[in-house]
């Protein structure tokens, strides 16, 4: 019982003088050696520590209006959503580069305008989010062609980015 009311207080000291015993934040960018070099994203991210926000699907809405824009152009849709999520990440306090993950959906077996899209939004600079892409029949309304949800993570509100 002792120890456990020390310990209590310990933890109670810590919280409140901002010490944290939690991992620190870091960021790592990983590609299996063996297995081609991914075109635009990476095998793997690993992080640790920092909060992490699951983002919805974002839909290539335009703000204003709340119609979809584009009408049978991938790219300039998926244009649309990366700027819809970087709207979203600013509200959040995030930027894109805290992307780790994207979950992407499109109705085009010629996705080549969701990559140009994307690689003006991730430059390849080794540091690449981690993705899936899915070539679906459809998506929620009949104009869309693209859908997007992601996962960003960042440092812990009372820490430097160290990653």
């Amino acid at each position: 019982m002792k120890k456990s009311i020390y310990l209590f207080f310990i933890a109670l000291i810590g919280h409140l003088t901002g010490c944290s015993t939690e991992q620190p934040y870091s960021v790592k960018y990983l590609n299996a050696p063996g297995l081609t070099k991914p075109v635009g994203f990476s095998h793997v991210v690993e992080v640790s520590g920092g909060r992490t926000l699951y983002i919805a699907g974002i839909a290539p809405r335009d703000p204003m209006t709340g119609k979809i824009v584009g009408q049978g152009d991938l790219e300039a849709q998926s244009r649309q959503v990366f700027k819809n999520l970087g709207t979203i990440l600013t509200a959040s306090g995030a930027k894109m580069p805290d992307v780790v993950k994207l979950t992407t959906f499109v109705t085009s077996k010629d996705y080549s305008g969701f990559r140009n899209a994307r690689r003006f939004y991730f430059p390849d600079d080794g540091q690449l989010p981690a993705n899936t892409l899915a070539i679906v029949q459809g998506l929620a309304l009949p104009d869309m062609m693209i859908e997007m949800e992601s996962i960003a993570v960042l440092p812990p509100k009372n820490q430097n980015n160290l990653g």
